[in-house]
């Protein structure tokens, strides 16, 4: 996408974001704190394997939740437990931030008709407001 495009498209999302908090008219949204994982902790994808077939990954979020979902089998404290599986970070296969830009375009699309809960004007509000102008920095 050219700086062109991605400022166009920065612009209309502002707009939009605005329109949406302006009108008090319309039914509440929950908004994600995270729009990496949609305040799930993971994210699921599906990957060809080599012997030829689709098959569904879990990748752990680098958000707080996401904290939750770490799994490093060689780091298990019993060699029983010890594994070579893990549950790699969402940021080893994925561009994070093109992953926002996505989520937060198919959110505002899912609620257009509604506006964002007031519950997030708290601390954690600015942190949503700092992810999403990087994803246009």
């Amino acid at each position: 996408m050219s700086s062109y495009q991605e400022s166009d498209f920065a612009k209309m999302l502002e707009e939009r974001t605005q329109e949406i908090l302006n009108n008090s008219e319309v039914k509440k949204a929950k908004m994600a704190r995270c729009f990496i994982c949609m305040d799930q902790g993971f994210v699921l994808y599906k990957k060809q394997t080599k012997f030829g077939y689709e098959a569904e990954y879990i990748l752990h979020c680098v958000c707080e939740k996401g904290q939750e979902w770490i799994y490093e089998g060689k780091a298990m404290r019993k060699e029983a437990d010890k594994s070579h599986y893990r549950v790699p970070a969402v940021d080893e296969v994925f561009d994070i931030e093109e992953l926002k830009k996505q989520n937060w375009e198919s959110w505002l699309e899912k609620h257009k008709d509604e506006t964002p809960d007031s519950r997030v004007e708290d601390d954690n509000w600015v942190q949503i407001e700092a992810d999403l102008e990087s994803i246009f920095d």
